[in-house]
């Protein structure tokens, strides 16, 4: 793809970011690596050894009884990952408390609301700005009407929280695999088949969020965007070698329509195809949006990646609508995430449309029927 034009020259921070990310995801990844590069990962090797220390020594004060872990009168599911990065955890909460919902099970979401200015208890809703809740809250809750999302970071007092108020009968816990605080009934874990085990390292190393073996802690795996990444088998036996009694579905990422921005109106993927498109997103794993695109037939000729969670301004997405000006696009495409800290933007063209992504879960009724015989 083309360079970004004189226009978005002077966005330096953000353009900072995804060049660091982006050169430290090439220092872990590059085979066969380089002298410098050898040096360079036998540093970060040390800090993965402090890293595991420190983690497997919380873990241990936590099995040895040293700090609780604390039940609440319900039942609790976690979504979570191993791996840093976007695993797919919004689209999976979202699926999972439809099903709960549609089973009669009243659900309720817990969220931790990465990146909100409010510290205390709060409720998600639709109208609620991303800045105090977070943007992950805001979306499952404009996506999930009728399903309450409570936000705090201490996951068992925002369970109280939710008990109280709205009585649920289970509560969903959003990222929770690390959160040892609050039981549960159920460890749901995702393994993105584009980088299933975080390159086999810890963090700094790697991008393991604690280390492999932990996943003996796993009642089942969801595999997300199975499509995408190293083959399945290879996935599965190494699932099965670490975790033999939790069973393995798997799924994908559908690019489901196009929404206009900031609107309910949907249009056919299929009427953008030969069409000129820039698209940006600020996203865990961009790259997997650009992908979800071209599978559905649209071809991009301008991608702008940007940090995940990042706060645009109205001058930065002003540049964005320049460039598409520029390039004489006839469509800017963007993540439902996105959108929601779009807030307040009000664009000069009607140019801005949101691509839908849906998780598609491969004998969703099976998976469907373990879940609820959990709950």
């Amino acid at each position: 793809m083309a360079n970004s034009p004189q226009v978005f020259r002077q966005s330096i921070p953000w353009k900072v970011k995804v060049f660091l990310l982006k050169r430290y995801k090439r220092l872990l990844t590059t085979s066969p690596p380089h002298f410098s590069t050898f040096i360079l990962r036998s540093l970060l090797a040390l800090g993965s050894y402090l890293y595991r220390l420190i983690f497997q020594g919380w873990f241990f004060l936590y099995r040895a009884g040293i700090f609780k872990s604390k039940k609440l009168p319900c039942k609790v599911i976690s979504v979570g990952n191993i791996t840093v990065g976007g695993t797919g955890k919004t689209p999976a909460v979202e699926t999972i408390a439809r099903m709960c919902a549609a089973a009669g099970r009243s659900p309720v979401i817990l969220s931790r609301g990465y990146g909100r200015q409010q510290k205390s208890i709060c409720i998600g809703s639709a109208k609620t700005s991303f800045r105090e809740v977070g943007d992950e809250p805001i979306l499952l809750a404009r996506k999930l009407r009728g399903i309450p999302v409570v936000v705090g970071q201490d996951r068992f007092e925002a369970g109280l929280e939710a008990l109280q108020t709205f009585r649920p009968q289970v509560l969903i816990l959003d990222d929770g695999f690390q959160h040892l605080r609050l039981e549960r009934d159920l460890d749901l874990v995702l393994i993105d088949a584009t980088d299933p085990f975080g390159q086999g390292h810890l963090l700094p190393r790697g991008f393991l969020r604690e280390p492999l073996e932990n996943l003996s802690r796993a009642d089942l795996f969801l595999i997300t965007r199975s499509d995408e990444g190293k083959p399945l088998e290879e996935i599965r036996q190494t699932l099965r070698a670490l975790n033999p009694e939790a069973p393995i579905w798997v799924s994908g990422h559908l690019f489901y329509t196009v929404r206009k921005f900031q609107d309910s109106l949907e249009i056919s993927p299929s009427s953008l195809s030969n069409k000129k498109i820039l698209a940006f997103a600020g996203i865990g794993n961009p790259q997997s949006f650009l992908s979800s695109l071209r599978k559905a037939g649209l071809s991009p000729i301008h991608f702008l990646e940007f940090p995940d969670h990042y706060p645009y301004s109205r001058e930065e997405l002003k540049r964005i609508e320049d460039l598409a000006l520029k390039l004489q696009v006839e469509y800017i495409l963007t993540t439902e995430k996105d959108e929601v800290r779009m807030e307040g933007f009000k664009p000069r063209t009607d140019k801005f449309y949101t691509g839908v992504i849906r998780l598609e879960i491969f004998q969703a009724e099976e998976f469907q029927r373990f879940l609820l015989s959990k709950v």
